[in-house]
This record gives structure tokens, sequence and C-alpha cells, in this order.
């Protein structure tokens, strides 16, 4: 358990894989405060948003990509993904790298599982899983704090609960949170 601010940059597959709202829901039930995760995706992507993500990359305590099936028409191979793991990798100690590969069929998923095993030994003591689950367990093992409640805050601008209100997307940190 940490009492000191951490962030975990969620980076890996965007498109239309949505992993990152059921992984931020298991690491906020296991104790990781909502405010120390960072969700580079959204609705605008523009310049703006990339320096976002740039500055919290270097400002993050744990990077961690998630390598999946974008779900898109024309790929289902998240390989820039696979090359931002990999520099992540040689740039930070503490990256973790999850590879899903739920609807990777064929050459794909041979490259999948190649990379995988190639970042394994060239990595040998880094966290690099083929669970999700692996990846909860370890994050929150560094992360999750004691004096999270165990109702999560609401919002008093809206009423919706943080968790809620954070993974639709809106501004976590608006004045009108408060414990209830």
């Amino acid at each position: 358990m940490s009492d000191q601010k951490q962030l975990l940059f969620l980076g890996g597959t965007c498109g239309n894989n949505d992993w990152r709202t059921n992984f931020t829901k298991e690491l906020i039930s296991g104790g990781v405060p909502a405010d120390d995760i960072f969700n580079p995706v959204v609705s605008d992507w523009n310049a703006e948003a990339q320096a976002n993500e740039e500055k919290a990359k270097k400002e993050a305590t744990y990077l961690m990509f998630y390598i999946a099936d974008p779900k898109l028409e024309d790929s289902n191979l998240s390989a820039y993904s696979m090359v931002e793991a990999t520099m992540g990798l040689y740039d930070k100690p503490e990256t973790v790298v999850v590879f899903d590969y739920a609807g990777i069929e064929g050459h794909s998923r041979k490259s999948m599982q190649q990379t995988e095993k190639v970042l394994k030994a060239r990595f040998p003591t880094a966290r690099i899983f083929s669970a999700a689950a692996q990846a909860y367990e370890w994050l929150i093992g560094k992360m999750a704090v004691e004096d999270v409640p165990n109702v999560p805050p609401k919002c008093k601008n809206c009423g919706e609960k943080f968790i809620e209100h954070y993974l639709s997307g809106k501004s976590h940190k608006c004045a009108g949170f408060e414990a209830g």
C-alpha cells in the first residue's frame, strides 16, 4: 500500500476497444485512487490532448500498456502500442505490459506472441503479463492506499458517484465532489 501521490498512465490499444473502463473499475475497487489514473483517450484528439498525454507519460510513476485487438474493421493489431510498450520498458523500469489475445487470430496473433516472447527475454524482470488480472494485482499492490472510502464520493454538481462520473469522461477534478 502506498501513501505517496503516484500516477499510472493507461497506454496501449485504443480504437473501439474500451478495456480502460473495466481496468479502471478494477483498480479503483482495489483501492487505487481514481485521480492517480491517467486515461489519455479523449473524444477530440488534438494537440492539447497529445501534449497532456506526453506530459503524463513523462510524470507517471507507472506506465501501463495494454496490447489488444483495437476492434477496427481494417486492423486487429495495435502495432504502435507495441512500439510504445517497448520504449516504456527501456525508459521506465516500472512499466507494465499486458498482452490480450482475445479476437486476434492468424499472423497477427503470431506477431503478438513473438513480441511478448522477445520482450520477456529482453526484459526478464519486467512485468509483462498475458492476463489483465495479473496486472491488476501488481498495480493494486503498488498503488492502493488505505484511506480510500468504500463508497465513492458523489458530485455535488451532478449527483453521480465518482466512479461513474470519472468513467463518463467528465472532469473528475471539478469542485463538485464531496464524500458521500
